[in-house]
């Protein structure tokens, strides 16, 4: 087999990284970090690299690999000009070899913006509440470093990080639906427990619970594997508003047993 060309090959490396930290990411925001650095590593002629999501009415650079990066994102969305915007209203890939000057842009050149080449393309993210339009835009430092080749390939790496994400998504939600499954068993067999000793009903335990949860600013889960654990519903202890220690009842006893004095 032939071997691949320079810039596909690593495209290639790139993507495998990408597989690899995919298994490894405990959530979409750590691969995406994976995404804008290897989206640098991988591609020819990039110098730096972005991530934008739109959700309902926000918007944010999810991921840069620098601070410069994510200073371009902000000027473009502040002016609502840019490939950035231009992708996330759906123009699909956008190519700007001289960013500041491109005459689509007007509302740029008086930004003072360095003379960049820029590459945006999609990129379908499955954002924790719901999707999410995506844009993944690389700059280059040079201008006319970028061309339509580089269109190409961001839209290859796009594509993979898409898959990767969706998978991390999938794997995020089978472990919360696990979490909450897990908690309800939990909570509804210490509601068992406390219906047993306290001869209460089920909502009256559930109550006596969701109370303790919110007194003692704890999760109703927490306090459900303290009654499994005890077989006990402990309730909060008051926080001493005076700092003074305990108070000392009116003419009963001391902490150390004798009697108060008068």
């Amino acid at each position: 087999m032939d071997p691949l060309p320079p810039t596909l090959d690593r495209l290639a490396a790139a993507v495998r990284r990408l597989r690899e930290d995919a298994g490894d990411a405990v959530d979409q925001r750590h691969l995406l970090r994976s995404v804008v650095r290897e989206a640098v590593a991988g591609l020819h002629g990039v110098d730096r690299a972005s991530v934008v999501l739109r959700q309902g009415r926000r918007t944010w650079t999810a991921a840069a690999t620098d601070e410069r990066a994510a200073a371009l994102d902000d000027v473009q969305l502040a002016a609502g000009q840019g490939p950035v915007p231009a992708v996330l209203d759906g123009a699909g890939p956008v190519v700007a070899l001289h960013l500041t000057s491109d005459e689509r842009w007007p509302a740029l050149a008086a930004r003072g913006l360095p003379l960049v080449g820029v590459v945006a393309v999609p990129l379908a993210v499955e954002a924790e509440h719901g999707p999410a339009v995506g844009c993944l835009t690389l700059y280059a430092g040079a201008p006319r470093a970028l061309d339509a080749g580089a269109v190409v390939r961001a839209e290859l790496l796009a594509d993979h990080a898409a898959l990767a994400l969706a998978a991390v998504a999938h794997r995020v939600r089978a472990r919360n639906l696990e979490e909450a499954l897990a908690s309800n068993r939990d909570i509804g067999a210490a509601a068992g427990v406390l219906m047993a000793l306290e001869r209460i009903t089920r909502d009256e335990a559930l109550a006596r619970m969701r109370r303790a949860s919110q007194d003692g600013n704890r999760k109703m889960r927490d306090v459900a594997v303290q009654v499994l654990d005890t077989g006990v519903l402990e309730a909060p202890v008051p926080a001493d508003r005076t700092g003074a220690g305990p108070r000392r009842p009116r003419g009963g006893a001391s902490p150390d047993g004798h009697r108060a004095g008068r």
